[in-house]
């Protein structure tokens, strides 16, 4: 047993457990390599944080950056539209102007449309006016013309005589006061034509003449001659729209009393 101590005695020093003092150094040697692993998990985790800052720093920028263009070009359109709307009430108020002077315009016009539609029924009174004293003398002065119709027609013929045949003959008026009579004109009126005599219109010097002549037109009846007033031919149509005026009275009058008659 002896021998085997002595043997291993220069071992004993390295399987012998550690002392006080070496644990001590031990646990100090552990704590500066933790400090030195946390320090530089610590760096590492701040250089990620950093990193993170930054990254989203940059997108915030970004956008920041791209809602500034956008405010820009909304800054742009608001710009572009104020200017057409500037634009748009100098428009109006020309547009206005315009309406305002077409309207003056318009008035004024009106104006003397009316003046001038006041002229023409003036003017048409007054032409009315003249017409009716036209149409007054040209009646007064064909009041000494007696027209002479159905007076058969010969070549050659002398007008004059063959009224004052017609007179004696048809209207039955004493020659000799017939030879006194005076005459300013007598001759036939249009054209001639086949198988009907032309009118012969007489126009007496003397009014009383041919007063007694007009008196005498009761003798004509049953005669071939016939005599009539030498009209105008718009009082000749008023004369033929009253006459038939008064049958369509007349018959309808007669219409009704038979039928009055009937019940």
């Amino acid at each position: 047993m002896v021998s085997s101590t002595i043997l291993f005695a220069p071992l004993l020093p390295r399987i012998m457990p550690d002392t006080e003092e070496q644990k001590a150094e031990k646990k100090k040697g552990e704590k500066k390599r933790l400090r030195v692993s946390s320090s530089e998990d610590s760096e590492d985790s701040e250089d990620a944080i950093v990193e993170l800052t930054v990254s989203e720093f940059q997108r915030i920028i970004n956008r920041i950056t791209k809602i500034e263009e956008e405010a820009k070009h909304r800054e742009a359109r608001i710009a572009k539209l104020e200017t057409e709307l500037i634009l748009a009430k100098e428009e109006a108020e020309k547009v206005k102007h315009t309406s305002q002077q077409l309207e003056n315009s318009l008035q004024f016009t009106q104006k003397e449309q009316e003046e001038v539609l006041e002229r023409i029924n003036e003017c048409e009174r007054e032409q009315a006016a003249h017409d009716n004293d036209i149409i007054k003398q040209e009646i007064y002065s064909r009041r000494w013309n007696i027209i002479f119709y159905r007076i058969p027609e010969q070549c050659e013929e002398n007008c004059t005589a063959l009224v004052k045949q017609a007179i004696v003959n048809e209207l039955k008026m004493v020659p000799s006061e017939v030879e006194s009579f005076m005459f300013c004109g007598v001759h036939r009126l249009g054209k001639r034509s086949r198988g009907r005599p032309r009118p012969i219109i007489a126009r007496f010097t003397c009014r009383s003449d041919r007063d007694k002549v007009w008196k005498l037109c009761r003798n004509l009846k049953g005669s071939q001659v016939n005599i009539g007033e030498d009209l105008l031919k718009r009082v000749q149509e008023k004369c033929l729209g009253s006459c038939h005026e008064g049958q369509k009275r007349s018959k309808k009058q007669s219409s009704r009393n038979q039928r009055q008659a009937h019940y």
